[in-house]
């Protein structure tokens, strides 16, 4: 059974992300997703697409809660870094599937979307946020750091300054910050159902999208480790992500720069510290980094 529901309203096609309880991606989402998004671009009927997170009942909001931490254990348990690689950038390439899509996409978020789930609405062109959503990057709490196009795409859509405070500290932003930001780039006002409704006619709107692309926004990483003091996160991987921000901004093309945060994110899994942050959230504990920030 899919785990991306597909259906078409007027001209808008519409992939919801259905893998309960907080449609966590895996590879078999973004199987499902790629799937339902190649057809929308075969169907010439279909002028934009929205990518949603499914709404589950008796449970909270979520466009996506983050990519799967039992598949990233499972790459550092292969201890194969060089297999983990590979499915780094394989994942990386349905991703820019979406992001260099001939048709504008829209990510229609809804209640939590981190992690992972943030990295894929960030491929999208644009994105319209409900009044619950709520944004993060909190993979420095893991010891590891953005490994899915994070620390690039979202420097360069809000400027590295904001960017580098969401990813070094792991902070959470709500949506109204997210839209003055410049993170959402439009916010509904209803919830549910009726958001999705709201998304559809802004997804309508958004068929004459400049795909002009990236850019990298004005701003440097002014004395951005400082940024994290105090938060308690691995010292190395917020050292990790910011090398990844830095180096992969002065290079300024996108593909580059995701090289280095892959570089970087490996670096991390394959640390005692991505051992033990990953252990910890596995094992509902509190973890004890080797150097904490």
């Amino acid at each position: 059974m899919s785990k991306v529901d597909a259906s078409v309203f007027g001209d808008v096609g519409i992939l919801e992300i259905n893998n309960p309880p907080m449609n966590v991606i895996t590879q078999e989402v973004m199987n499902d997703l790629i799937e339902g998004f190649r057809a929308n671009l075969q169907d010439k009927a279909i002028r934009v697409v929205i990518v949603t997170g499914k709404e589950h009942p008796d449970k909270k909001s979520a466009f996506s809660a983050g990519a799967s931490i039992d598949m990233l254990n499972d790459f550092r348990l292969s201890g194969d870094r060089q297999g983990a690689r590979r499915a780094m950038k394989a994942l990386h390439e349905q991703l820019f599937k979406i992001d260099d899509s001939p048709k504008p996409v829209v990510a229609a978020v809804n209640g939590y979307c981190f992690g992972g789930g943030f990295e894929l609405a960030l491929a999208c062109d644009r994105i319209i946020a409900s009044p619950n959503a709520v944004f993060g990057l909190p993979e420095v709490t893991l010891g590891i750091i953005p490994g899915w196009g994070g620390t690039q795409r979202l420097a360069r859509k809000c400027g590295t300054n904001l960017a580098a405070w969401m990813i070094l500290s792991g902070k959470k932003i709500p949506a109204d910050g997210a839209f003055m930001a410049g993170i959402a780039d439009a916010l509904g006002t209803a919830k549910g159902e009726d958001f999705h409704r709201q998304a559809i006619a802004y997804g309508a709107d958004a068929g004459v999208a400049d795909r002009g692309g990236w850019a990298v926004v004005a701003g440097t990483l002014r004395d951005d480790v400082a940024q994290a003091h105090g938060s308690g996160n691995a010292k190395f991987a917020v050292e990790k992500a910011a090398e990844a921000i830095r180096r992969g901004l002065h290079l300024g093309m996108l593909r580059p720069g995701i090289e280095i945060e892959i570089e970087c994110f490996l670096d991390c899994l394959f640390s005692p510290d991505g051992a033990e942050g990953i252990g910890a959230f596995l094992e509902k504990r509190k973890p004890n980094f080797s150097a904490v920030i």
